[in-house]
């Protein structure tokens, strides 16, 4: 398969992403990472899978990923600084960060 003949699944993959978050920009974001990934490793595609669910594959591990990536900076921005024996509860210290 060629890279332009992936090109013609764009839209597939973008309704795809979309149903997975909801958002138009975050499906725009992995389309075009699944399309670029797909184009990469086109060589790694053997055939024996229908090539839609080869991409939505792609497209699903992208959000995953994404999602994980997210939950990660979020846990780290709401982490509480660390508190030497104060006596000061976690949810104190939350209430106070923010």
């Amino acid at each position: 398969m060629k890279d332009e003949e992936l090109v013609a699944y764009y839209h597939d993959i973008y309704v795809y992403a979309y149903s997975l978050s909801k958002s138009p920009h975050e499906a725009e974001d992995i389309a075009q990472e699944t399309m670029l990934k797909a184009i990469s490793n086109i060589s790694s595609f053997d055939g024996r899978k229908d090539i839609h669910a080869w991409l939505f594959t792609i497209a699903r591990n992208i959000f995953y990923n994404k999602k994980r990536k997210d939950k990660r900076i979020i846990l780290e921005e709401f982490s509480p600084s660390p508190i030497q024996d104060s006596g000061i509860h976690f949810q104190e210290t939350l209430v106070q960060h923010e």
